[in-house]
């Protein structure tokens, strides 16, 4: 028997044609409580995966970033801490309550190494110059999308002649143990916690209704490729439940 009732799944099975709208609704509403379900949901991972996933964006000291979605902004932060050469961040998302979330708890840290500059924009249709960026980053995006192919594009013509894209991704764990016990937890149990812990089980349903139709990571290595990007390469981290993909602009 399903943990969550058949309203929630229906509402969460939102078509093609409404999800940039139900999406960005969606995000506005859970924004105050976006970071204690992240960290609730991953045991805290999410921080160690940010973590991993700035050292591969700083590697080669890139002079602007550019994190899409970036919510409340723990992808820029991480990227601030590891970079070690002056940087540029930029965090770009459309939902301004998780922007005004990012530009509190960068007011509030400590330190400010580099500068970050969030704005609020659709990362479908960026307000930036051509060939403008050094490495285009994000965590979380792609599943929310109605056509990968239309960011792809985007992010082609955004980044430089040699900028890389790094994406952080949620996917279908290669190995079939891992994956039968990720798909229970996934299904079942995040909902549940989405009720119980911040009263919002619909985003906590969408979330897994999300993962299934998206590409396992060999399939979205290939999108990449068929898309104009070179060099495309993918890691698995959390026991294959995430995949962190790179690939590179050539011309």
């Amino acid at each position: 028997m399903p943990t969550c009732p058949p309203d929630a799944a229906e509402r969460a099975m939102v078509n093609q044609q409404e999800k940039p709208t139900y999406v960005r609704r969606m995000f506005d509403a859970i924004a105050p409580t976006y970071d204690f379900m992240n960290t609730v949901m991953t045991a805290g991972a999410h921080h160690l995966w940010r973590r991993t996933t700035a050292r591969q964006i700083v590697a080669d000291d890139p002079l602007v970033v550019l994190d899409l979605a970036c919510g409340t902004g723990d992808l820029s932060f991480a990227v601030m801490q590891e970079a070690m050469a002056p940087c540029t961040i930029l965090g770009a998302d459309f939902s301004r309550p998780m922007l005004n979330l990012a530009q509190d708890k960068h007011g509030n840290l400590p330190e400010h190494r580099f500068p970050i500059v969030f704005l609020q924009a659709n990362v479908l249709s960026l307000p930036l110059p051509d060939a403008s960026i050094d490495v285009i980053t994000n965590a979380f995006l792609l599943r929310n999308l109605v056509d990968l192919n239309v960011l792809f594009s985007e992010c082609l013509r955004v980044l430089r002649p040699g900028g890389k894209f790094i994406t952080l991704e949620i996917t279908h764990p290669p190995v079939p143990v891992f994956r039968s016990a990720f798909a229970l937890y996934f299904n079942n149990v995040v909902p549940v916690l989405g009720n119980l812990l911040v009263r919002h089980q619909e985003a906590y349903t969408y979330l897994p209704t999300s993962l299934q139709s998206f590409p396992n990571a060999p399939n979205l290595a290939e999108a990449m490729r068929a898309s104009g990007f070179a060099d495309v390469s993918y890691r698995y981290l959390g026991l294959g439940t995430v995949a962190l993909h790179s690939a590179n602009k050539v011309t």
